[in-house]
């Protein structure tokens, strides 16, 4: 059985089409999500603060338009982080992606870098 495949790009030329605005909302409906949350459902959105010195991981507005939608669906979100701690560079002699997240100091300094602190 095929599964339906959706894409859609997270550039944008203005801020009226963006993943928040636009894009966001209907791929959330286009892949059922809306139908999945019930008023009072508790909702886990699983991320990632990124390793240090690096760009791959969801940026906190992202994160921040997710809350919001399961809010207007009656939901009640919650974000929870889950890493692997790599070992550290003073250790191994050899820095890596992982090595930013070698104690929790280090990998919540690295979260709040990339812009995830308490406020946002």
């Amino acid at each position: 059985m095929k599964s339906d495949v959706y894409y859609f790009t997270a550039r944008t030329y203005n801020h009226e089409e963006s993943l928040s605005k636009v894009k966001g909302p209907l791929a959330l409906e286009k892949i059922g999500f809306n139908s999945k949350v019930n008023n009072g459902d508790k909702v886990v959105i699983k991320t990632h603060f990124g390793a240090l010195e690096n760009v791959r991981y969801l940026r906190p507005s992202y994160i921040r338009f997710l809350c919001d939608h399961v809010k207007t669906l009656g939901g009640v979100p919650y974000v929870a982080e889950s890493c692997g701690w790599g070992a550290p560079e003073e250790v191994t002699g050899i820095h890596t992606e992982y090595s930013g997240r070698a104690s929790e100091d280090e990998y919540l300094e690295t979260a709040k870098m990339h812009g995830f602190t308490k406020e946002t």
